[in-house]
C-alpha cells in the first residue's frame, strides 16, 4: 500500500564549505568525518522502501557542490532505485559560489529543485555569509552573477528557490530582504530564522510586526 502523503531525506554529504556562515550548524559539529556513497545508498534505500506516493531526497551540506560527483552518483542511484514507484522530487541546497555551466545544466536536464542559500540585500547576506578565506569580496555578488549568467535560460518549466534565513539583529529587514530576492526573479522564497540565536521577548514581537507587514505583501 502507498499512502498519500510527503516524507523527505535530508543527505548531508559534507560539512566542509568555502563559505563561513556566522549561525551555520554544520560548523557546530567537531567531526568532520565523511560518509562514503555507499553508506548514503543504504539510507537512500531504506528511505525509498517507505510506502508513500511523494517522496524528497534533498541533498545539503556544508556546500554539496564541493562534492559534486557524489550528488550525480546519488541522484542517479535513487532515479534508479525509485523505478517509478514514487513521485520522487531530488533538490540540493547550496550557497551557490560554486555554481558553474555545467553543474547547473545537469541540475536543469534533470529537474532537480535548486535551492540557494541567500539572504536579501548584499549588506545584510554579506554580513553573515562571507567567504572563510580573505580576498574572495562578496558571496552575495557572486551568487548573483551565477544567477544572472547561468539561470537566465532557465524557461517556464524550472523554478529556482531562495532559501533566507533571518536572525535578531536582522529581522528589521526581512521584508526588504524578501522583496529583494522577489525582484531578483526568485520562483520561491522561504525563510527561517537562527535557531541557535536567543531571541528576546522584544525581538519576538519586532518579528510578528514584520510578520503582519509580510501578509500584507503576500
Amino acid at each position: 500500500m502507498l499512502i498519500n502523503y510527503p516524507h523527505s531525506l535530508n543527505v548531508f554529504l559534507t560539512k566542509s564549505c568555502n563559505l563561513k556562515c556566522s549561525y551555520c550548524f554544520v560548523n557546530k559539529e567537531k567531526s568532520k568525518v565523511e560518509l562514503k556513497a555507499d553508506s548514503f545508498k543504504k539510507g537512500i534505500d531504506t528511505f525509498l522502501r517507505f510506502p508513500t506516493l511523494h517522496k524528497t531526497i534533498s541533498f545539503n551540506g556544508g556546500e554539496p557542490l564541493l562534492r559534486f560527483g557524489k550528488v550525480k552518483k546519488l541522484c542517479q542511484y535513487s532515479w534508479h532505485k525509485n523505478n517509478g514507484m514514487a513521485k520522487l522530487t531530488v533538490a540540493v541546497t547550496t550557497n551557490g559560489t560554486l555554481l558553474s555551466e555545467n553543474r547547473y545544466r545537469f541540475l536543469k536536464k534533470n529537474k532537480i529543485v535548486l535551492k540557494i542559500s541567500i539572504d536579501g540585500k548584499k549588506n545584510i547576506h554579506d554580513l553573515n555569509r562571507p567567504f572563510k578565506q580573505a580576498g574572495y569580496g562578496s558571496s552575495y555578488e557572486r551568487i548573483m552573477n551565477n544567477v544572472r549568467h547561468l539561470c537566465k535560460d532557465k524557461g517556464a518549466g524550472y523554478k529556482i528557490c531562495a532559501s533566507l534565513v533571518f536572525t535578531p539583529g536582522t529581522v528589521g529587514e526581512l521584508l526588504r530582504n524578501i522583496k529583494s530576492l522577489w525582484r531578483a526573479r526568485f520562483d520561491y522564497i522561504d525563510f527561517h530564522p537562527e535557531l541557535y540565536a536567543r531571541w528576546s521577548p522584544q525581538e519576538l514581537k519586532k518579528t510578528e510586526s514584520i510578520f503582519a507587514l509580510f501578509a500584507d505583501f503576500y
